[in-house]
């Protein structure tokens, strides 16, 4: 699009947005890589290309750079790009209450990792499941809307690092063992 110059598939057309679907029982989502050999100026995404609906907002969120760019309506922003670079984005439908916008683990941002993810309204608890990998530091990405304050979380059973900043909320920790933990995130 627009004249950018990228990575060429099989057929030699050059392609440097790659887009994976992810769909679990619990959440569906986008992931969209910008990948380029050469420099890429700056463009937009619609979400209408992606095939996700014009009308709704959501919340896109940077692996590589660990950034939650906000939430969006109809299309957002991508800034150019140097040559070699990589950029992986996360894209979600915005929900009324506190949510996951990325994880840690991997670039599917969740797709490898969670297990499992459950909003209880009445306990106000953002919880689920995720495999993890001894020594490797996970963290779990949120986004706390306007009238939701992140009051305490715990992996794996142990007290969770907890940092804010404006309507981003992050809980991690890192595990002794390879393999499924529990998690919880709770909300006053």
């Amino acid at each position: 699009r627009d004249g950018e110059k990228g990575e060429r598939g099989a057929d030699g057309v050059e392609c440097p947005w790659w887009l994976m679907e992810i769909n679990r029982p619990f959440g569906s989502w986008s992931v969209l890589a910008h990948l380029s050999w050469n420099r890429l100026g700056a463009t937009t995404v619609h979400f209408a290309d992606l095939g996700l609906r014009a009308d709704r907002e959501y919340l896109v969120y940077e692996f590589w750079s660990k950034k939650f760019l906000g939430v969006f309506r109809d299309s957002f922003p991508v800034p150019a790009q140097q040559p070699k670079d990589t950029r992986v984005y996360a894209i979600r439908e915005k929900e009324d209450h506190p949510q996951i916008v990325s994880t840690s683990r991997h670039i599917t941002q969740g797709g490898v990792d969670l297990e499992d993810v459950q909003w209880s309204a009445t306990d106000r608890q953002l919880s689920g499941k995720s495999d993890v990998i001894a020594g490797d530091p996970y963290t779990i990405t949120l986004r706390v809307p306007s009238g939701f304050a992140l009051q305490s979380a715990a992996m794996d059973g142990n007290a969770a690092s907890i940092a804010r900043a404006a309507e981003i909320a992050t809980i991690s920790f890192t595990p002794k063992q390879t393999g499924p933990i529990s998690w919880f995130a709770r909300f006053q």
